[in-house]
């Protein structure tokens, strides 16, 4: 299964909607095409988005010597084989399914 780890990187977005619930992001600006593909790799068809979240947190001894962006956090976006998942404070919202040649995603 494909992972792919999207977060805003743009100050003017962070500053509008990020690290934020979803339902206020949507409600000041809310644009899958403002995220950037921050990590990608293939994981275990069983990996659950608790799983990646805690392997991505600085500090875990899981997380890879070469991730170099923050934490997973609210108001991330976590891919899966096209399915996107958002961060909430307390657990994920299933975004919708993304076609495979989305190339603002890349």
């Amino acid at each position: 299964m494909k992972l792919r780890i999207l977060q805003l990187k743009d100050p003017e977005k962070i500053r509008r909607y990020g690290y934020m619930p979803y339902d206020y992001a949507a409600e000041h600006g809310f644009d899958l095409g403002d995220y950037e593909c921050v990590w990608e790799e293939s994981v275990d068809s069983d990996t659950s988005l608790d799983d990646i979240w805690s392997r991505f947190q600085h500090g875990s001894e899981d997380c890879p010597d070469d991730y170099e962006s923050r934490s997973v956090s609210e108001g991330d976006i976590i891919d899966l084989d096209g399915y996107l998942f958002y961060c909430e404070p307390i657990g994920w919202k299933e975004l919708k399914k993304i076609k495979k040649k989305r190339s603002r995603l890349h």
